[in-house]
């Protein structure tokens, strides 16, 4: 792929280990914007892009190579601040749906930020990780049955368990209560909700998303104190001309 080549790096927060978009949202909205934007020849996507777990050693190595040139992806991106073919304003982009940032050589950014709602079958579901080498599903159930009754301990791979509450309220006591119900079951044993709802940017969000962010809108911030660099980005054809439309759930 050459430079001059239209290319789409996609970037939103993951909704579920090992699966980041369940419920194919956020894949609709990727192939409703590619449908508008003919002219990107390439994508990439990062959970499709990149080695899984379970990753075998070169896997890892791979993955390693990948993240540290995520930001240099990213990077290339820009939001010229005017053009003949102006890229829609910010308030045509809502903070529940998403951001496409214009490359000045070729590369755009669609930052998708909506996160749809959660499932109804993951409302009882917490993930539960970095368990001790030999755990076993009884231990972890009786673990937690302190805040309500695990229905199932499904395997998730490594030292990983997915528990089945009966409700939302007893996964959130779950989470509530990890600390105490984790002792002795490793000594980096985490758990949180199965379905992550944190927000893309908004408070604390996430860590990778506040960097994707950052980077991909660098070249529009340095010219705001850089006026002999606006000229140029404003000669240049923004590749996002329209709000793409808003997330919903698959029917069926």
């Amino acid at each position: 792929m050459t430079a001059h080549a239209a290319t789409l790096a996609s970037r939103s927060g993951w909704l579920k280990p090992g699966s980041p978009d369940p419920c194919g949202a956020r894949l609709a909205l990727l192939l409703a914007f590619l449908a508008d934007h003919p002219e990107i020849e390439g994508c990439f996507f990062d959970f499709a892009s990149l080695p899984q777990k379970p990753r075998s050693a070169a896997e890892d190595a791979m993955m390693g190579r990948g993240l540290s040139v995520m930001g240099s992806l990213c990077e290339r991106a820009c939001r010229p601040a005017a053009s003949p073919l102006p890229v829609p304003p910010p308030r045509l982009y809502p903070a529940r749906t998403a951001a496409a940032d214009a490359s000045a050589i070729g590369t755009t950014v669609l930052r998708i930020k909506e996160i749809p709602p959660r499932p109804a079958e993951l409302d009882g579901c917490v993930h539960v990780g970095g368990l001790a080498a030999g755990w076993d599903e009884a231990a972890l159930a009786a673990a937690f049955a302190g805040v309500g009754r695990v229905e199932a301990v499904e395997r998730a791979g490594e030292g990983e368990a997915v528990l089945r509450f009966g409700s939302r309220a007893e996964a959130e006591a779950a989470v509530a209560g990890r600390e105490a119900a984790l002792r002795g079951l490793g000594e980096g044993a985490w758990a949180d909700y199965e379905y992550n709802e944190r927000p893309y940017e908004a408070g604390k969000g996430r860590g990778w998303c506040h960097f994707e962010s950052g980077v991909s809108t660098e070249v529009t911030s340095r010219a705001a104190f850089m006026p002999e660099l606006a000229p140029v980005l404003q000669r240049l054809t923004p590749k996002a001309r329209r709000p793409p439309p808003p997330l919903r759930p698959p029917r069926g």
